[in-house]
């Protein structure tokens, strides 16, 4: 499980060090905190997770756990104060955007995705 946890926390740094460095190409705020997560398969530990500071509102980069149904590990984006909220997906060996009701994004992961679902969340009204 160690071999998971360190191949994991190794995805999960990546992520979070591309979504930086585009939000920031943007001119965007960035700040970076460590969350704790604790799964059952793999206990507790600490990951990065992201503030971003729009012009048109906050986003946040959360990741969920490594161990989830139908992926191979989660990590959130959401709006903030509106929390309207993307997931982001491990699965096939890469990421990908899903709806968080289960809905595949149609657009790959890249840069241009990320900024265009990222305008929108800040834009969406609250649910």
């Amino acid at each position: 499980m160690m071999e998971v946890l360190q191949e994991w926390k190794q995805l999960v740094e990546n992520l979070i060090q591309e979504i930086a460095r585009w939000s920031k190409a943007e001119g965007w705020s960035v700040d970076r905190q460590p969350v704790e997560l604790n799964e059952s398969k793999l206990g507790t530990y600490e990951v990065p997770s992201l503030v971003i500071d729009t012009p048109n509102g906050r986003l946040m980069v959360k990741p969920a756990a490594r161990y989830v149904f139908g992926a191979d590990g989660r990590v959130d984006l959401y709006s903030w104060p509106s929390l309207n909220k993307l997931l982001i997906v491990r699965t096939n060996e890469e990421w990908k955007l899903r709806t968080a009701s289960g809905v595949d994004w149609p657009n790959p992961w890249k840069k241009e995705t990320f900024l265009d679902v990222a305008s929108e969340l800040v834009h969406c009204p609250s649910p």
